[in-house]
């Protein structure tokens, strides 16, 4: 017998290693270059050569040692088979473990080739892993075998239809490799069963954890909340968890009846590549899918997994759009603790153009903003020339939005507020093999954190950016400070620039200053900048509420309770129950309370705003107030705070949940956060942050500074727009609260307000639209006071009227005394 290195040095056998090497070149070329079309023609022929080859070699003869350059031939006849997937889909795009697995079960078996040259506990390894690969094979196999009557048939006219016998033929030729290894020695076949079985029960543990995923998700629930909120409370993150949730959005799942259960295309828009999984495949068909529709899912998703991007809903595709350039410029006054962000961004249609037909794509992107940020302009570039946006409201620019992009397909732009410090802007139309640009600005207050002022970039979700290049840029109003400069800039003149890939992964400190009192002047009206300070008022807790979750640990809950001795202390159950907490329920209802991933307290039912506190602790993840749009719970709060009343909340924790975050947006809360001793100390001392915010004034917290607007004459009026941007989005927020999340009936005149200051809000939306007469037609229409779009280097006040007259007049009287002296001096 001859020994099995034989084959690695015969000739034929190095020749199908070239020629793989070659096929999954060509394989990966898509991922490199634009999506080709018929490239899988190429890999076809390579299959048919060293098919050939191996005819005429006498290789497929039986006993001629064809065996391990048969593994060659079926590793390139399966990169073929995949090749051809994208023209004729079968399976949908591999999740990146099964590529993984595929990759590495064709070079273990071709490695069986160089066995002889190979340490035992190597090969053994080979073995363990070919178990897993035959349990992998084997469903595909049976995957395909509702092909495999039609490809037979196919075969005798087409040989392409044979690609579906790729997996059984593994299966088939792994056995003949174990049954001739058996000779040799069992303990090759000891260890093949043993990866086999390892396979088998990491598949028995996934059905596991997707059946107590099942079981949570499909439990009944009875509360004022919707159902889809209790079960994403007991859900835990995980990847099992997730795969759950997005089947039939981004994973393909049996039909459920088998004698068609080769795929189910989901039935809705949701931005993730569908993806086959054989875990997700197996469990679904042997364990089903969950109970709930699609709509109570993608709210679960975007409530534990924060995928609301992926969940806009979308009118064009954008899968063929990647960001690829960024321009970042940014304007910085530590002295009043503002800053202004333009980014202008560059997107890209990477498909190929084909004949007449131009495919349009639609991009959106997702901008996170700092705390108490307000996007303040949008422009799009339509043919060549930037075209500034229009503010109007938040319905007319939906409307106008679809109408145009669903039916008509022509140029416009639209940016809209959500919640969580989000903005969702869109562009259409992306055409193939083209550019489109534009620009978005964020007017920003500075974080304040101890003695230092933090800036943090604005950043986004949107067409893939990894290879998009970056140009950042800082300016700063007055000669800046700093201890240390982000990686990757450079100083430049007075200020930092950066080039390179886009990163959004850093901030800039800058040592905090004093305010240095600065106004901004419009319409007779000024906008003051000053410190803030922390006024404590007279507080007489007499009861307290605890919103309880899987953020609080044991030790907190215990040394709350132990500062509120002689206080009476609630919490909200399940049912948004409030319960009375005593020695004998507290562990239990705590235990019980816990194991909530995120918790929405009724606020509705503190009985004695007045003389209560409630106290919380949250991760960052919670459902949105619009997700709760139209339900008795959220009708209820509305209720509760629309006649002005406001909740004393203090904060144990480092963040707020999106639902608390927002509800403090409106000025919900009378808030403090801090430690537990800070609160022991409030509580002993009977004091509480009193409500610092009078008429025509707000406070952003976050830069611990007040806005204040008023009419009497400023002589310090050199302060940039941005001051009055944030005191209007500021003062809309303050005056009309969780209201404006809802009712419609607040838009206009809310939008008289936002187009003072030219600030996208809850009700109020920026918008380009291709010409005149579009606007016109959606009753759009640009107000005449104000200011405008934002743009950098904007300082200063704008001229009043009578400021404008006096400007044009001394404008007269210089030109008059030109020409005058001219004339003199001509005569002479």
């Amino acid at each position: 017998m001859k020994p099995a290195i034989y084959t690695a040095t015969d000739t034929v056998f190095r020749l199908g290693l070239l020629i793989l090497c070659a096929s999954f070149t060509v394989f990966c070329f898509p991922f490199i270059l634009p999506a080709n079309e018929g490239l899988f023609l190429v890999n076809l022929l390579f299959t048919a050569m060293y098919f050939v080859a191996l005819l005429v070699h006498g290789k497929l003869r039986k006993g001629r040692m064809g065996l391990y350059a048969m593994f060659v031939f079926l590793a390139i006849f399966l990169v073929s088979a995949y090749a051809l997937n994208r023209e004729m889909e079968v399976f949908k795009t591999s999740t990146g473990w099964l590529s993984a697995v595929l990759i590495i079960s064709c070079i273990n078996l071709i490695l069986f080739a160089y066995r002889e040259n190979i340490s035992k506990p190597v090969q053994y390894l080979m073995s363990f892993i070919a178990g897993i690969s035959f349990v992998l094979f084997g469903y595909l196999a049976i995957y395909l075998i509702p092909l495999y009557a039609l490809s037979a048939i196919g075969a005798i006219f087409l040989g392409i239809s044979l690609h579906s016998f790729v997996p059984l033929l593994f299966c088939i030729y792994i056995i003949v490799l174990f049954s001739k290894l058996e000779k040799v020695s069992k303990s090759y076949v000891h260890f093949f069963w043993t990866g086999f079985a390892a396979a088998l029960v990491s598949l028995l543990i996934f059905l596991t954890a997707w059946g107590f995923t099942l079981k949570a998700l499909n439990k009944t629930t009875h509360a004022d909340l919707p159902g889809w909120v209790a079960k994403a409370q007991k859900l835990r993150p995980g990847p099992v968890t997730e795969k759950v949730l997005k089947t039939d959005l981004a994973y393909s799942i049996p039909n459920g009846d088998f004698s068609n259960f080769l795929w189910s295309v989901p039935r809705r828009n949701f931005d993730e590549e569908i993806k086959h999984d054989p875990m997700v495949m197996t469990a679904a068909l042997i364990g089903g899918k969950p109970a709930i529709d699609d709509t109570d899912k993608i709210k679960i998703l975007n409530t534990i997994y924060d995928v609301r991007y992926n969940a806009e809903e979308r009118y064009w595709s954008g899968t063929d759009l990647s960001t690829t350039k960024v321009d970042t410029q940014i304007e910085i006054w530590p002295d009043i603790r503002i800053a202004y962000t333009e980014m202008q961004l560059e997107v890209f249609n990477s498909r190929k153009k084909t004949g007449w037909r131009n495919d349009q794509q639609e991009a959106i992107y997702s901008f996170y903003l700092p705390e108490g940020s307000v996007v303040t302009s949008l422009s799009l570039w339509i043919e060549g020339k930037e075209e500034k946006a229009i503010l109007t409201t938040k319905s007319k620019a939906v409307t106008a939005y679809k109408t145009i992009v669903g039916v008509e397909v022509r140029d416009p732009s639209v940016v809209h507020r959500q919640e969580g410090n989000r903005v969702s802007l869109r562009v259409f139309p992306v055409i193939n093999e083209e550019s489109r640009l534009f620009k978005i600005g964020v007017s920003s207050p500075l974080l304040l954190s101890g003695n230092q002022l933090q800036y943090h970039p604005v950043y986004f979700d949107g067409p893939p950016a990894a290879h998009a290049k970056e140009k950042t840029g800082i300016r700063f109003s007055t000669p800046a400070v700093y201890d240390h400069i982000p990686r990757g800039f450079k100083k430049i003149g007075g200020g930092l620039e950066r080039e390179g890939n886009y990163t959004a992964n850093w901030q800039l400190d800058i040592p905090k200053t004093d305010i240095r009192r600065s106004t901004f002047s419009s319409q007779e009206t000024n906008y003051r900048v000053q410190p803030v300070g922390n006024i404590l008022e007279t507080a007489d807790i007499q009861a307290a509420y605890l919103d309880i979750n899987a953020s609080w640990t044991t030790t907190e809950f215990r040394n709350v309770l132990t500062l509120l001795r002689g206080k009476t202390v609630f919490v909200a159950d399940e049912a948004q129950q409030i319960i009375f907490l005593n020695e004998e329920n507290r562990e239990q209802v705590f235990a019980s309370l816990k194991r909530n991933g995120f918790s929405l307290f009724p606020f509705h039912k503190v009985e004695d705003p007045d003389h209560s506190l409630v106290i919380t602790k949250s991760s960052a993840l919670s459902p949105s107030l619009d997700d709760l749009d139209q339900t008795k719970f959220l009708q209820e709060m509305k209720n509760c705070f629309s006649d002005g009343r406001r909740i004393r909340l203090y904060n144990i924790g480092s963040e707020l949940s999106l639902y608390l975050k927002t509800l403090k947006e409106f000025r919900c809360f009378y808030y403090a956060g801090g430690n537990i001793n800070r609160l022991h100390e409030l509580v002993t001392t009977r004091q509480f942050p009193a409500q610092r915010e009078k008429e025509n004034q707000v406070i952003i917290d976050a830069a611990e500074i007040m806005i204040e607007a008023s009419d009497i004459p400023a002589e310090d009026a050199n302060g940039p727009g941005h001051i009055m941007r944030l005191f209007v989005y500021n003062n809309i927020l303050k005056n009309n609260g969780v209201a404006l999340l809802t009712d419609r009936s607040l838009e206009d005149e809310v939008l008289d307000e936002a187009q003072t200051a030219y600030v996208v809000s809850p009700v109020s939306s920026l918008i380009v639209l291709e010409t005149q007469k579009d606007y016109e037609r959606f009753n759009i229409e640009d107000s005449k006071n104000g200011l405008k779009n934002a743009a950098l280097q904007s300082k200063g006040a704008v001229p009043e009227p009578h400021e404008w007259a006096l400007i044009i007049l001394v404008g007269l009287l210089l030109y008059v005394k030109w020409k005058h002296g001219f004339t003199l001096k001509a005569n002479r």
